[in-house]
């Protein structure tokens, strides 16, 4: 006799009870115990996985024996049965999936109407949608895609999302141009995206300070990002009027203007030993800054400030970072009055909110 058991994987014993039930032609459970070494209730497990299978089968009645089935019989009644049942699953996955993609176009005609009737400032909370609308200016960006970004480096994770679109922008003769924070030329992944960047004819500048996340698109569409709130993804206001967009474009050249090169942070060393974000350091502390709050104007953490600082300290001989800032300005590595124009928002404050990271990356961004 072949014995089955362990091709269908069971411990209870379901192929000698399968057997007896094809011998007697029905199951009989009074004839299982005396000729099975099981209990009662091993012997009704091993019927209850019969009757799952589809090889034990009752003839309608309750009181009717329980008749044993052919394999094949089995398989067209119980395997084919969950087959067709998988099918149809599978169907309704799909028709879900469609009709849920029928709304696209509504959702498109929406934005588009309701830029329409607001003026051409469209306000949108949830930052995946916000995604959503950058990369699609973006690759139907024509010639120019300028970006702001504050804080310091973008985590790799997001920089390895844009890297290959700002790459094909610039490939196909698209004008990109980036300003980032001082204090992202000491990260490394940013580092390496503005060398792809710049190979390829991107142009990258950087800035001790910026106001804002933005991107504009050929003049035409606006991002300007929300300011954070409860340490949530920020959403952003979606600018297509003219007027709104030449202003920003024109802020953003003013900027530019006065940006530098991206350089590595280990470029920047002046004579006097200190790189550019040691200076600009040196210009928030002779303002009266807190660690705290220069750490949120240049994007980087309370830690690195305070690195900074300490370096500033010995650096110009100064007793205490009280002094730092004043000896700065009596050694001429800042100057007295005209660096110290913050870039504000009207009613006061700092408009810099990047999500930054112990190391001074940022995280939770939506691009």
């Amino acid at each position: 006799m072949l014995d089955d058991r362990d091709d269908v994987g069971m411990d209870t014993p379901i192929v000698p009870v399968y057997e007896l039930c094809l011998e007697c032609g029905h199951y009989d459970e009074e004839l299982l115990v005396k000729r099975l070494p099981v209990g009662v209730g091993e012997l009704r497990r091993a019927r209850d996985e019969l009757l799952g299978l589809g090889l034990l089968r009752g003839t309608g009645s309750d009181e009717s024996p329980l008749l044993p089935v052919s394999p094949e019989a089995a398989e067209a009644s119980v395997v084919e049965t969950r087959l067709q049942i998988l099918t149809d699953r599978r169907n309704d996955l799909v028709r879900v999936r469609d009709q849920i993609r029928a709304f696209r176009s509504t959702h498109q005609n929406f934005l588009e109407a309701h830029r329409a009737i607001s003026n051409g400032v469209l306000n949108v909370e949830d930052p995946e949608e916000v995604k959503t609308i950058v990369r699609s200016a973006s690759r139907s960006c024509r010639k120019e895609v300028l970006t702001m970004q504050p804080g310091g480096g973008r985590p790799p994770a997001t920089i390895a999302e844009v890297r290959e679109d700002d790459i094909s922008l610039a490939r196909r003769g698209v004008r990109v141009r980036v300003l980032y924070q001082h204090s992202a030329t000491s990260h490394l992944a940013t580092q390496a995206y503005v060398r792809s960047l710049t190979e390829v004819g991107g142009q990258v500048r950087t800035s001790p300070q910026l106001f804002g996340r933005m991107f504009i698109f050929d003049s035409e569409l606006a991002v300007v990002a929300h300011p954070r709130r409860d340490d949530c993804p920020p959403g952003a206001m979606v600018l297509t009027e003219s007027r709104l967009v030449d202003f920003l474009r024109s802020v953003y050249e003013y900027v530019w203007e006065g940006a530098e090169s991206f350089l590595p942070s280990s470029s920047r060393e002046t004579s006097d030993g200190l790189t550019e974000i040691h200076r600009t350091v040196c210009l928030l502390l002779d303002q009266g800054h807190t660690d705290e709050v220069v750490g949120k104007k240049l994007g980087m953490s309370v830690r690195t400030v305070r690195r900074y600082v300490a370096e500033i300290v010995s650096t110009l001989g100064s007793s205490s970072r009280f002094q730092a800032g004043a000896e700065a300005v009596r050694q001429g590595v800042i100057n007295e009055r005209s660096e110290r124009t913050e870039v504000q928002a009207p009613d006061g404050r700092n408009t810099t909110w990047p999500f930054t990271g112990a190391d001074g990356s940022e995280r939770g961004i939506w691009t």
